[in-house]
């Protein structure tokens, strides 16, 4: 078809087999998975796409840290921005760099907005901690005092988590906590 934008491919091939010309048919074979490398939607280009992760993943983490780090500076952006033209040595130009006011990490955004949620937490975690000079976020209850982590939990989703007795979606610590009033 003239005009087309996918690849001709016959369909005398069983499906999950590759054409003459090494094209992957994509349709699973009974009894296997899809395995979906990336969800861009039509008239999206890849960068709108992590602009959106940015967008959540900025919200959730201002949700959890504004009490502690109510000044932090968060910005995101792309690897060759960030080094400008010296970079030396970065063949990963378009991963994508959390800068702070006192720090610059990747956040692994290829892996999606959970890991990354995971690592600015981490790394964020440490600023709160030191400038408090204490564990941060210290949950007092019945029993010992707990101090979760950022962690991804068992279905994949970026958490705090303390001993295998608290979990708590990133993005929600004090709307959570609010409501048991257990949080210093």
């Amino acid at each position: 078809m003239k005009g087309s934008l996918l690849p001709w491919a016959p369909m005398s091939l069983p499906i999950g087999d590759d054409d003459a010309r090494g094209y992957r048919r994509t349709r699973p074979r009974a009894g296997r998975h899809a395995q979906l490398r990336s969800n861009v939607s039509l008239g999206m280009t890849p960068w709108t796409a992590v602009e959106g992760l940015v967008r959540e993943l900025e919200g959730r983490i201002r949700a959890d840290f504004k009490s502690v780090l109510p000044d932090l500076s968060l910005r995101f952006m792309r690897y060759s921005e960030w080094a400008g033209p010296n970079r030396v040595g970065h063949d990963q130009d378009e991963d994508i760099i959390c800068v702070t006011d006192r720090s610059a990490f990747p956040i692994q955004a290829e892996d999606g907005i959970e890991m990354s949620c995971c690592v600015v937490a981490d790394q964020l975690q440490d600023m709160a901690m030191d400038d408090l000079r204490r564990p941060w976020p210290l949950l007092r209850g019945a029993g010992p005092a707990l101090v979760p982590t950022p962690a991804m939990d068992a279905l994949g989703k970026a958490c705090w988590q303390a001993e295998g007795r608290f979990l708590c979606p990133i993005g929600y610590l004090f709307r959570a906590l609010g409501v048991f009033n257990i949080i210093e």
